[in-house]
């Protein structure tokens, strides 16, 4: 695999674990700013030691362990902003490492089925928005023959119908 397929690769990962990062790093910083910085930063730093991960199946561990390392160097940084006890960071990185690679398998396959269930216009405007046909909504709004702020509401929408079915699926899986 040559370095751009690599590039490529960590891409798609950081982009898959990405709002689980940010909801992470904002529960330990309780700033949307400082927040967005460290899920920044934390990308850079995953994408130059990339090489470094020795275990793939990992990968969300690791990237939250450098989360919980730069959390900890802003905490120390700026102890009098301190929300989240270092100890509390602690608990929530071992929280988000137990997760278990066997529940993201099956979430994804709920939100497979799901994605299946909705109309064919829907799914295209899903997979052009998120496998990288399309630099942002601005160009699929374009696309679409859609004003903006229409197909950021379509976007939301389909955001919550897909969310609804999956956590109806689990549900039913569960009773």
């Amino acid at each position: 695999m040559n370095s751009n397929d690599v590039g490529k690769e960590m891409g798609a990962k950081l982009m898959q674990h990405r709002r689980a990062l940010y909801g992470y790093v904002y529960a330990c910083v309780r700033n949307e700013h400082t927040a967005e910085d460290i899920v920044q930063d934390v990308a850079q730093i995953a994408l130059s030691s990339f090489d470094t991960l020795r275990d793939p199946e990992r990968f969300p561990q690791w990237l939250f362990g450098i989360a919980r390392r730069r959390v900890l160097m802003e905490h120390r940084k700026h102890p009098r902003e301190q929300i989240v006890p270092p100890d509390v960071v602690e608990l929530l990185t071992a929280e988000a490492e137990a997760t278990e690679p066997e529940q993201l398998r099956e979430r994804k396959e709920y939100l497979q089925a799901c994605l299946e269930e909705l109309p064919e216009p829907m799914q295209q405007i899903l997979r052009q928005r998120y496998d990288g046909s399309v630099r942002d909504v601005d160009e699929l709004a374009a696309k679409r023959d859609r004003t903006v702020q229409a197909m950021y509401g379509v976007l939301k929408r389909l955001r919550r119908k897909l969310s609804a079915c999956v956590e109806r699926k689990i549900a039913e899986a569960n009773a």
